[in-house]
């Protein structure tokens, strides 16, 4: 991040947090000016404005992406053009701060600081900044499946065990697939080596495909049953929900910037 781009980012902050209440940004960057009652132009890293009933109150941003902290000229000069340009708020964003003597300065100016960075380790002492997750999945591996017809009777073409319905006397029908799931969970076996799982039909029981508006009547199913354990690691990393830090210097307010641009206010 440089200047030009740390000052859109100050932009989209204000644009956001005051979309409810509407602010709106009137200008910023190199281009953004005001003209005061002196006849001087001066220029402001972003102007915002928003409606209280009839009147339209404005507030001129300053952004400081500075390594120092700032100190009391950085007010001195905003409270300046804001005098001057008739401008009812100063605000002052810095990436490192402020001095004790600009915080003092802009309490008694009415601007409000704020600091805008990246947080650091200090900021996550006492919470909990990366979460790893280990897991592992036990998966049935289902091979070889046979579907005897009756003697006599003629396949139903190629199966496809989603749309292939099974119609036992006196019971609901019921897919292939759904049917092979109640025999797996039914098992008690979920071990590495395979076994086989059968299901006898009943006399009169009829196997219907959706596919091919073909039936026939089924003798047994069965198929081999095996299971396999794969092991998993996840790392869920503090900087993955949290890129900035937006907090007030003479306030209690602090947001969470995440790095797809939702603005939350947090404690993080």
């Amino acid at each position: 991040m440089d200047w030009s781009s740390y000052e859109k980012t100050v932009a989209g902050i204000y644009k956001a947090l005051g979309k409810e209440s509407g602010v709106n940004i009137i200008c910023s960057g190199r281009n953004c000016k005001v003209l005061g009652k002196s006849g001087v132009c001066h220029q402001v890293d972003v102007l915002t404005d928003h409606s209280v009933g009839v009147h339209v109150y404005k507030t001129a941003i300053e952004c400081k992406f500075r390594e120092r902290k700032r100190s009391k000229d950085d007010v001195t000069k905003l409270a300046e053009i804001i005098e001057d340009a008739r401008i009812h708020k100063g605000v002052i964003v810095s990436k490192n701060g402020f001095t004790e003597d600009a915080i003092a300065f802009a309490q008694y100016k009415n601007i409000d600081l704020m600091e805008l960075r990246a947080p650091t380790q200090k900021d996550w002492e006492g919470r909990i900044k990366d979460i790893q997750i280990r897991g592992r999945i036990h998966m049935p591996i289902v091979e070889n499946v046979n579907l005897l017809l009756l003697e006599g009777e003629s396949g139903v073409g190629l199966i496809d065990a989603e749309e292939t319905i099974i119609q036992e006397p006196n019971a609901e029908e019921i897919t292939l697939s759904n049917l092979m799931q109640y025999m797996i969970s039914s098992s008690d076996h979920s071990g590495r080596d395979p076994v086989i799982l059968r299901k006898e039909f009943k006399d009169d029981t009829e196997i219907h495909s959706r596919v091919t508006q073909t039936s026939t009547k089924p003798k047994e199913l069965y198929f081999s049953l095996r299971y396999e354990t794969d092991g998993h690691e996840t790392l869920i990393k503090g900087e993955d929900h949290v890129t900035l830090l937006l907090m007030s210097t003479l306030g209690e307010g602090r947001f969470v910037i995440s790095p797809d641009g939702n603005i939350r206010k947090s404690d993080v």
